[in-house]
């Protein structure tokens, strides 16, 4: 016991000491998108807003939510890595990889991760990733390494029998966080033998930040038409806009002009879900380019913070993931022998929108677990012989049949 207590003491602090950023590097280095990685962008965010619609369909009208598709494709594509066969395709048909090689893919969201975390001064994005196997279990070296070497993947055995092991994979994110999620994982389960994590967190300051003088009590109108106040921001500015006949959007940069957060407000007679039901990979990419800059104009914005934590297993296998979560799953990548499947995806996400900017989180958790074996079934039902027999002579002792297993 003491001695399991020193191993996780020590993995403690070289968690506590690593970097937030795997991926960051110098930003005076420019990186030039290839045609391959530009092809993965739109498969990312093709994917993005099939699982966006999805979860909004299955999601209470009334409630807040937010999904981080890029932490969920990072998570899932560290697991691709491990899938063959009919598994392996789906992934790919889900996530619109089809034409990309294995090999293409991950070093194409290498280069991408590379690409979205060099910021400026005024904007913070860190993307982790790391993997955590129980240490009687069997990983095959090939899927670790790839998985180190393209995605940055912290790699760590524990004893999963341990409460010390939730604790510690908790204390990552957390700590990959900023303190935005604090847990992700609440037990591990016997049957559990490996997860998998992605943590995605942004904090941008606006380029012209809000006058927090100028934030006063505004009212607000549900979808019930119930009308409640909450603190509103306002400012003069110039930024990009469009509006077209389904709603009126702007676009508010942060920093140096590298992110920024576009917001869609129906227009008078339409609701969320009809923007939610119009949007797709073309008519993004048509209105974010449409988005032209205007003259100063006023605008006015409800501050806003909330969490929002989601299991994505039925909103994937809709996407067409579902071999991968069932007994029929191949990731014999992972481990030839011990059959394995995927028993949760869970997503939580935090956002906080201020006078002073944007600060987002979100953790992917995704967690293996041993299937179990296929066995075909035999029912006696119907008269049958049976004998009992010593097996070295192979000796009958008793030998009978069952015509009617109710009788006395």
């Amino acid at each position: 016991m003491k001695k399991q207590i020193w191993s996780l003491l020590f993995i403690f602090l070289i968690l506590s000491t690593a970097g937030n950023n795997a991926f960051s590097q110098d930003t005076s280095d420019s990186i030039s998108l290839n045609s391959n990685t530009k092809l993965l962008i739109r498969s990312n965010n093709q994917f993005g807003l099939d699982i966006f619609k999805e979860v909004a369909t299955h999601t209470d009208s009334t409630q807040n939510f937010m999904i981080s598709p890029l932490s969920a494709t990072l998570a899932l594509s560290m697991i691709y890595n491990g899938a063959e066969g009919t598994t392996k395709t789906a992934f790919e048909n889900s996530f619109h990889f089809s034409g990309l090689s294995t090999d293409i893919i991950n070093k194409s969201l290498n280069s991408l991760c590379k690409t979205l975390t060099e910021t400026g001064p005024e904007v913070t994005f860190n993307l982790a990733n790391s993997i955590w196997y129980n240490d009687s279990f069997r990983v095959d070296r090939r899927f670790l390494k790839v998985n180190e070497k393209y995605y940055d993947a912290n790699v760590l055995a524990l004893d999963f029998n341990n409460p010390g092991s939730v604790k510690m994979i908790n204390y990552w994110v957390n700590g990959k966080t900023n303190g935005k999620i604090p847990t992700i994982i609440r037990k591990i389960d016997p049957m559990d033998k490996m997860i998998l994590i992605n943590t995605t967190y942004f904090k941008g300051k606006w380029l012209k930040e809000f006058n927090q003088a100028n934030t006063t009590e505004e009212p607000f109108t549900l979808q019930n038409g119930k009308t409640i106040r909450v603190p509103t921001m306002m400012q003069e500015t110039t930024l990009g806009y469009l509006s077209n006949d389904l709603f009126t959007a702007i676009e508010l940069p942060y920093g140096n002009r590298n992110f920024s957060m576009v917001l869609m407000l129906p227009n008078k007679g339409k609701r969320v879900q009809d923007i939610e039901n119009a949007i797709n990979q073309k008519t993004w990419n048509q209105w974010t380019n449409e988005l032209q800059e205007k003259q100063k104009m006023y605008i006015h914005l409800p501050k806003f913070k909330f969490e929002f934590e989601k299991i994505l297993n039925d909103a994937l296998s809709k996407l067409g993931l579902g071999i991968a979560f069932s007994n029929s799953a191949d990731f014999s990548k992972i481990n030839p022998t011990v059959p394995l499947n995927i028993s949760m995806v869970k997503q939580k996400t935090f956002i906080e929108v201020n006078e002073l900017g944007t600060e987002a989180a979100a953790a992917t958790a995704i967690i293996m677990k041993t299937t179990a074996l296929r066995r075909e079934s035999v029912f006696f039902n119907r008269p049958f012989l049976f004998a009992i027999k010593e097996n070295t002579t192979n000796t009958i002792l008793f030998i009978g049949r069952v015509m009617d297993p109710s009788q006395n």
